[in-house]
């Protein structure tokens, strides 16, 4: 008896009949019929030119229409050779047949590889993911990698046949390496980061060493480099790391597949509580395992605890060695501070604190302006934003992170003879770290790098913690982040003497309730409403965007009668918002709305007497992938005693790897700290010293931010409920079009105050700009003074309402730069563009790594828009036409991402058009629609270069190019 040949679900679409050399009048999206075919048929559908892909409701090709699909493909154009290609062992192993495609020739060979699925794949998702897998496995086309993915048929292909299938578990493990390169793009620049891959690797699974030796997974080292088991490794560029989770387990990452495959059930999520509970463990049986591994080897082995639960943290007496205190946000963590200190000025010591351990000098470090100052004012110590003044008594400083090598560094104190000599003040007896997680983190904050840089104020902050009597640290959310610093910074201490008084969180007999939206709308909706009725708001946001425009809302709904003040980074220095800070408690309750950003600070206490509840509404929006669960629920606590908390936070979640050795290799890579890396190897690695301080804090601080934006509502949601709080989610079916009007308005006021901005002389201009760019406080109008100012000295064109819209982006200059760099490749070196597109049209043919000016010059002459007397503005762009340009981005695809740091659109051979716009948009140019015309019955759409936009560019790019000549000319008569 015969058996039953199997069958496979797919789509046929009758009326698309090989690859169109443009788009007719056939609608891409409907008339796909959905059949089960034996893969003879299937082959037969193929040959006669028919296009194929997934089965989908009512036979509309659409992503969320996808039913079922009973293949996934690979294209080839113009890599491997078709006999290379058939000698595959992959594709001899599961692959059902190869035909050619449309565009197959003897010089460049251009095919598909067609895997049959023993078992369907059920959603769209899946066969996008194993649709990358493939493409990343085999080398093949990675534009083909969406969920409503169409190939053509074609009437010429040459099929042949392999016959084998792709089973589930294969199909599984090229899913899960789409998915892992899916993942690792970050959601806010599109970069690269690692992530946790969903593959997995068995115990008795044969691992290649770097010497070339195979050795069962569980029997490696941590740290032994090795081969990548899940590509084709010729250099090692994978290393063994073990999980940082109480469960323990290892893993191999590898820097090329940006992913960490773990052994069997390892898992390495970070553990929040870990602080907390090596706490209680520590309590219960000291001392802490001193051969401890992951998290636990930051736990100091045997320190001493004071544990309470009080609603206001005791007293704290002074001890040297290190002291870590952990209490509530609101719990009287400066009052503790101001008691303590008054008794060190008064010599009040407990017995046994020796004269020599005795503090005579006192610093306070910090990372924000406004709660720095406010707390040097409170514990009486010199502010340094504050004129010195003369003092008998006790040194004293308070001062953030980033200023600190000021006061530390050495420096010349005088000469002798012709040699300088250099003093440096000695470090500071006693040394308090405010908000001490929030202070380390700073170190890899954009301000920091920008000012003194990370390696200065680490050295700064060293000098000081290794050189006290005793170091302080307090958060409402210390945690093993600080005592990995203070193991790194002060380690004898740190083995023995180290205080950690953790202060629990007071259960409240009744649960707070904290309202929890599902949409951004319903909560401005809320908002409105609320104000409206009286009430008076707190509300805050991660986004400075969305404050500004909230705040515009707010006006335009309930009328500019209505008192609202807002702080973002804009205003947060300025000395009536600085003031109005500073008398939070008692200013607040002058305006009925009061809307801010992060740059109202943490550590902000709005509380009133007796725990009155004198504010009505808090309200937080919150983005995902911006700050971290802690940093929300900070900025949500400024208000001790509301009436009621509303949130919306964006419910996205990432696979983002929180491993600190695999995250302290990422940013070796990027040279995060510089002094930190040895060198390239041969093959282009990385090589780094792996017991850097500086980079093991960062790596740690890094793997903490990934680990709460990996899960930021999960875990934002865990640490209010541990704080005695209770969830509500609501989804209430209201909002309107008001967020997006006020955008609008926010726009058009922010254009007239451009236009209105008067242009500043020599002198005004270069004090403004020296503020601006220190970070010092201006006004809004100083702020719109100085980006019209800047804008046309750096490009000697007047801002008018055009060039305003062009610019919404903030983003104009530099546009109008790279063209300048475009437009001056083809005046200098056309024939060297001409030379790359010659050679690159070669087989096998790859273009070299450049710089972007000269790439984009490349690509717009690959699209027919430049030649060597420059832009073409009249060149008829059509999808058809574009065909060298399509393969020039598919066969240097990586080069072009690595050299753009962007990715590509996964749609370039449907619709190039959108590709080289995205190319375009980096000198400001863009093709628009040019009419259409008909070709033989076919309807073929024209575009060609914006010629208003195009002249407005070439305007400012010549324009910006003889203003940098005149500078540069004047430098020149300056220097001679």
């Amino acid at each position: 008896m015969s058996s039953i040949p199997a069958t496979y679900p797919v789509s046929i679409n009758a009326n698309i009949i090989g690859k169109p050399t443009a788009p007719g009048p056939v609608n891409y999206a409907k008339d796909w019929q959905p059949m089960d075919v034996i893969d003879e048929d299937f082959i037969g559908h193929i040959s006669q030119g028919r296009a194929y892909s997934a089965q989908f409701v009512d036979g509309y090709r659409k992503t969320r229409n996808f039913i079922r699909c009973g293949f996934v493909a690979a294209d080839f154009d113009g890599g491997p050779s078709l006999e290379e290609a058939l000698d595959h062992a992959f594709i001899r192993q599961h692959a059902s047949f190869v035909h050619t495609t449309a565009s197959h020739t003897a010089v460049k060979h251009r095919y598909r590889v067609v895997f049959l699925l023993d078992e369907p794949v059920p959603n769209a998702q899946d066969f996008a993911d194993a649709q990358l897998g493939i493409a990343l496995t085999m080398g093949s086309d990675l534009s083909v990698t969406d969920g409503a993915r169409m190939f053509y048929g074609s009437t010429s292909a040459i099929v042949h046949r392999i016959g084998r299938t792709l089973p589930p578990d294969v199909f599984a493990k090229l899913r899960a390496r789409g998915r892992d390169a899916r993942e690792a793009r970050s959601p806010r620049n599109g970069g690269l980061l690692p992530v946790d891959s969903s593959r997995r690797l068995a115990g008795p699974e044969l691992i290649k060493l770097a010497s070339g030796v195979m050795v069962r997974m569980d029997e490696i080292r941590r740290g032994e480099k090795v081969h990548c088991p899940h590509h084709n490794d010729g250099d090692p560029s994978a290393f063994v790391v073990p999980s940082w989770s109480r469960r323990g387990g290892i893993g191999i990452h590898c820097s090329a597949c940006k992913a960490t495959f773990w052994l069997n059930d390892a898992v390495d999520d970070y553990d929040f509580a870990g602080f907390d509970r090596m706490c209680e463990e520590g309590r219960a049986s000291p001392p802490v395992d001193p051969f401890a591994e992951g998290l636990d080897r930051f736990f100091p082995p045997e320190p001493t605890f004071e544990k309470c639960q009080e609603r206001y943290l005791p007293r704290v007496f002074y001890k040297p060695g290190i002291t870590l205190i952990k209490s509530p946000k609101g719990s009287g963590k400066t009052q503790v501070l101001v008691q303590l200190l008054d008794d060190i000025r008064a010599g009040r010591y407990m017995h046994g604190i020796k004269r020599k351990d005795r503090p005579r000098s006192i610093l306070l470090v910090g990372h924000r302006q406004t709660l720095l100052r406010e707390a040097a004012a409170k514990l009486g110590l010199h502010c340094y934003l504050d004129q010195p003044t003369e003092s008998e008594g006790m040194r004293t400083l308070a001062v953030c992170l980033d200023s600190l090598p000021k006061y530390n560094e050495p420096y010349v104190a005088r000469f002798d003879g012709r040699r300088p000599i250099y003093e440096r003040a000695p470090p500071f007896d006693l040394v308090i770290i405010d908000e001490v997680e929030q202070v380390l983190s700073h170190l890899l904050s954009d301000t920091l790098q920008q000012r003194a840089g990370i390696e200065r104020c680490f050295d700064a902050l060293l000098y000081e913690v290794a050189g006290a009597k005793a170091v302080i640290g307090l958060d409402a959310d210390l945690g093993l982040v600080t005592s990995h610093a203070m193991r790194t910074m002060r380690p004898e201490d740190w083995e023995s003497r180290c205080r950690i008084i953790c202060n629990a969180p007071v259960v409240p007999v009744v649960k707070r309730t904290l309202r929890l939206f599902k949409r951004k709308k319903a909560l401005e909706h809320e908002l409105i409403e609320a104000i409206k009725k009286g009430q008076r708001c707190f509300v805050t946001s991660n986004s400075k965007k969305l404050v500004d425009t909230l705040h515009r809302m707010i006006l335009n709904e309930c009328g500019e009668g209505v008192s609202v003040r807002k702080i973002t980074r804009d205003n947060s220095r300025d000395a009536m918002q600085v003031q109005f800070v500073k008398d939070i408690k008692t200013e607040i309750l002058t305006v009925q709305v009061l809307v801010c950003s992060p740059s109202l600070g943490t550590g902000i206490d709005i509380t009133f007497a007796d725990g009155e509840c004198r504010i009505d509404r808090v309200f937080g929006f919150f983005y995902s992938f911006v700050n971290t669960h802690t940093d929300i629920d900070q900025q949500l606590s400024r208000v001790r005693n509301p009436a009621s908390v509303d949130v919306w936070i964006d419910p996205g979640r990432f696979n983002f790897t929180s491993n600190v050795d695999v995250v302290m290799d990422d940013l070796a890579r990027a040279y995060t700290v510089k002094r930190a890396v040895k060198g390239r190897r041969e093959d282009g690695m990385v090589e780094y010293d792996r017991d850097d301080p500086l980079l093991l804090i960062c790596a740690h601080v890094t793997a903490v931010h990934r680990a709460s934006k990996n899960r930021l509502l999960e875990l934002f949601c865990e640490l209010r409920e541990a704080n005695g709080w209770s969830i509500e989610r609501v989804d209430p079916n209201t909002g309107s079009g008001a967020y997006g009007e006020a955008k609008r308005m926010l726009a058009e006021e922010r254009a007239q105050m451009l236009l209105a901005a008067e242009t500043l002389p020599d002198p005004e201009f270069i004090e403004l700009d020296a503020r601006v760019t220190k970070g010092a406080a201006v006004t809004p109008h100083e702020r719109i003074a100085h980006e019209k100012n800047h804008f046309e000295r750096t490009v000697g064109a007047g801002l008018d309402l055009e060039l305003i819209e062009l610019n919404k982006d903030g983003r104009l200059i530099e546009r109008i730069v790279a063209l300048a760099d475009v437009t001056a490749h083809w005046r200098r070196a056309s024939d060297v563009i001409d030379h790359i597109l010659r050679e690159a049209a070669k087989p096998k043919a790859r273009l070299s790594r450049m710089k972007p000016p000269r790439l984009i010059a490349v690509l717009m002459a690959a699209a027919g828009l430049a030649d060597a007397d420059g832009i073409k503005p009249d060149h008829i762009v059509t999808i058809g036409a574009l065909s060298e340009f399509v393969e020039l981005c598919r066969e240097n695809r990586t080069m072009i991402e690595e050299a753009l740091s962007e990715p590509s659109r996964g749609d370039l051979a449907e619709n190039p058009v959108r590709q080289l716009n995205r190319f375009l948009q980096r000198i400001g140019l863009k093709v628009a629609p040019a009419g259409s015309v008909k070709v033989q019955g076919m309807k073929i759409r024209r575009y060609a270069l914006d010629r208003k936009r195009l002249e407005t560019m070439e305007m400012l790019a010549k324009s910006y190019r003889i203003e940098e000549d005149r500078r540069e000319h004047e430098k020149v008569l300056v220097v001679g």
